[in-house]
């Protein structure tokens, strides 16, 4: 009996370690299309308790690390590498608008960049590849993603992959069970954005009315 137990459980151990390869190999092919130049996706955010901050349908820019976030009205979110713009506004009138500046955390950042949180996924994350979950449509795969650190601002997150290893959806659960669904619409690799679409204009939007808060 305890010989079929550690037969048994060696058999497990390799299933877990191919499983954790093969997730690490769309991983990476994944990576791979968000590295091919600049990003431009359509995008759906929302999270389940969505009383403080209500769904969101944007168009993401990135370069990499940095990104533009905009639902062309009233939210808008400029990030360069290192410095953070959220900016808010009512109506679209930026004479009422808050500019609040900062430098996020990893968290703050990976929950609007998915690239961000897979390519720091080795250092944070185990990955191992779902078999059997329900898929949303268009997607063929299913990465989860477990902190190593229990108290990680991002506990579990589920990545949802086409056959071309291409992102169609996030799942994030946050500490308290909250969850954060990040839904790509559309997708364009290889483009080319210039340094300033990931800068906030500060000067002129404090000339049009807008606060600016420096949170650093």
């Amino acid at each position: 009996m305890n010989k079929k137990l550690s037969i048994l459980a060696i058999i497990l151990l390799l299933c877990n370690a191919l499983q954790a390869q093969d997730a690490a190999a769309l991983l990476e092919k994944a990576i791979t299309l968000f590295e091919k130049g600049g990003v431009e996706m359509n995008v759906n955010i929302r999270y389940a308790d969505d009383s403080a901050f209500p769904p969101l349908t944007a168009t993401l820019k990135m370069n990499r690390e940095r990104f533009f976030l905009t639902d062309g009205s009233e939210y808008s979110v400029w990030y360069d590498g290192k410095t953070q713009w959220t900016c808010r506004q009512v109506d679209g009138d930026t004479e009422n608008a808050e500019v609040y500046i900062a430098e996020p955390t990893d968290a703050e950042l990976q929950s609007i960049s998915p690239y961000l949180l897979m390519k720091n996924y080795a250092s944070q994350y185990a990955a191992t590849l779902v078999k059997g979950s329900k898929l949303p449509k268009g997607a063929v795969s299913d990465i989860r993603l477990k902190a190593f650190d229990a108290k990680a601002d991002i506990t579990e997150a589920h990545l949802f992959l086409d056959k071309d290893a291409r992102l169609v959806s996030l799942l994030a659960t946050m500490p308290g069970a909250d969850t954060l669904t990040f839904e790509v619409k559309s997708f364009k690799n290889g483009l080319k954005h210039s340094d300033a679409v990931f800068t906030c204009d500060t000067k002129t939007l404090k000339k049009r009315g807008a606060e600016i808060i420096d949170m650093r």
